[in-house]
């Protein structure tokens, strides 16, 4: 059946229907006469599997390695629900925060320290509050993608002790390393380029730089299809 159908039948957009393709938790084949996609029955239960996983709130690399038969369904979701109830003592912790804020007038008239210091008293009861998102940890996994395919992750990274490491200093180098390199070059050929090759490499050094931080950053605001 086409993609069409296979969204009519799960209630998903084809959009969510590419990109877990994309990220190789399916593999429908594909007619050589047309190029189309020809999905099965058999892909349309693993779909509606994905489903169920993904409402249950797990990720991507997750379900991937559930589908590779890597790790055992009872382990993810022992692990999914301890994170869950951890969420769930943030968000009870960040209410309990809203509700003391609201008696403030104004953002500028706010005293933080008081509430900071209520936080850490909240925190000694054993309530939590929400962590402030940090963009290099997206950055992070962006770049993790980048330089380790998705099955490559799976097969072999995910299960690496020192991926997170290297993951970690892979996204350092390529994102402070190139233009701090560009830079010291240009400093010391007194900001000029010295060839027409030089030239060329850097616009395709920086120009492929470019993609992959406007890449990253469109893919942020296209995560509520993901």
């Amino acid at each position: 059946m086409k993609i069409g159908e296979v969204a009519e039948q799960t209630g998903l957009a084809v959009s969510n229907i590419r990109f877990y393709e994309k990220k190789g938790l399916l593999t429908p084949d594909r007619k050589e006469e047309s190029k189309y996609r020809e999905f099965s029955k058999e892909d349309v239960e693993r779909l509606k599997k994905i489903v169920v996983l993904r409402k249950a709130g797990i990720s991507i690399e997750s379900i991937g390695l559930l589908l590779e038969e890597k790790v055992s369904l009872q382990e993810t979701m022992e692990k999914q629900e301890t994170e869950l109830q951890e969420q769930m003592k943030q968000l009870e912790g960040a209410v309990a925060l809203c509700n003391v804020l609201k008696s403030e007038d104004s953002l500028k008239d706010l005293n933080a320290d008081r509430y900071l210091n209520f936080m850490e008293e909240e925190e000694k009861k054993g309530n939590r509050f929400s962590e402030a998102a940090e963009l290099v940890e997206d950055l992070s996994y962006y770049t993790g993608e980048v330089f380790f395919p998705f099955n490559m992750t799976l097969s072999a990274c995910s299960s690496w002790k020192f991926y997170p490491v290297v993951r970690t200093l892979a996204t350092i180098l390529y994102w402070l390393g190139i233009p701090a390199l560009f830079v010291c070059v240009f400093i010391m050929n007194g900001f000029k380029i010295q060839s027409v090759a030089g030239l060329i490499g850097f616009i395709f050094a920086m120009g492929l730089w470019l993609f992959h931080l406007i890449t990253f950053f469109c893919s942020k605001r296209r995560s509520g299809i993901e």
